[in-house]
């Protein structure tokens, strides 16, 4: 079996290094789909875009990618991300059901501060973090659950995972921060704590947050007891002895 193939069908030439990119859900413009991206431009300033996706058939009258939704900042975007309510898809078609009907979107900037938007009015975002993160944030995601849609987790390089909910104007709710010694295999001559790069809702539990460390370390934390419930690491050169071997095997098998 041949190896997949990716072939590139439309494109977009950016005037700024994109960090994040990612379809606006459940938003239909005149029954075109809405993409967004943020970054940085090259006097380090933040810019957020939202698209609006012409069809093929379009690109003689306007061009594919349309903006229709522009937020500058002093500071770059890392990453953006949307409420549940955003995800709450209906039986019913989606094209069908839905209008150009912005909502909310929360972003996250290189100085730690988040913020939430209503992308209708984007003078001023109507919410925005205290008591946060102090450096870069790496990852922004909302809760999957519909009984949580007002919480979101951030990871930063800060070593911490915070809580957030968006009703709240008092700091997160809830703080992870991983110690040394919860490595297994606790080396006292390393004081380092790794950053942890991402983390999400477990769309099983509405309890579990799953996160991931730069040094392969993958934990899930339970937030009705605060306490670490699972904990172990991939290792990036054993999965390729596995592919390596997954190789070979497959070249023994070949018929001549």
């Amino acid at each position: 079996m041949s190896d997949p193939k990716i072939f590139q069908h439309i494109t977009k030439s950016l005037t700024f290094t994109p960090f994040c990119v990612k379809f606006v859900p459940n938003a239909v413009y005149n029954q075109r789909l809405l993409l967004g991206v943020c970054g940085q431009t090259n006097i380090k300033q933040g810019l957020l875009s939202i698209y609006k996706i012409n069809s093929s058939y379009d690109i003689n009258k306007s061009e594919l990618f349309e903006e229709v939704v522009r937020i500058e900042r002093d500071i770059a975007f890392k990453c953006f991300t949307f409420p549940y309510e955003s995800y709450d898809y209906s039986k019913q078609d989606v094209y069908q059901q839905y209008n150009y009907k912005m909502q909310h979107m929360a972003t996250a900037q290189f100085n730690g501060d988040i913020s939430l938007w209503d992308i209708e009015h984007i003078d001023h975002p109507i919410w925005k973090s205290t008591k946060g993160h102090k450096e870069i944030v790496f990852s922004l995601e909302s809760h999957t659950c519909k009984q949580h849609p007002d919480e979101i987790v951030s990871t930063s390089s800060d070593k911490r995972i915070l809580l957030w909910d968006i009703r709240e104007n008092d700091g997160p709710v809830c703080c992870i921060i991983r110690q040394h010694n919860d490595d297994e295999n606790n080396n006292n001559s390393r004081k380092k704590v790794e950053d942890c790069w991402k983390a999400v809702f477990n769309p099983k539990n509405e309890y579990e947050i799953y996160s991931g460390y730069e040094n392969g370390r993958f934990c899930c934390f339970d937030l009705r007891y605060l306490k670490k419930t699972l904990q172990t690491t991939l290792s990036l050169q054993q999965n390729n002895n596995n592919n390596n071997n997954n190789n070979n095997n497959n070249q023994k098998n070949k018929i001549p």
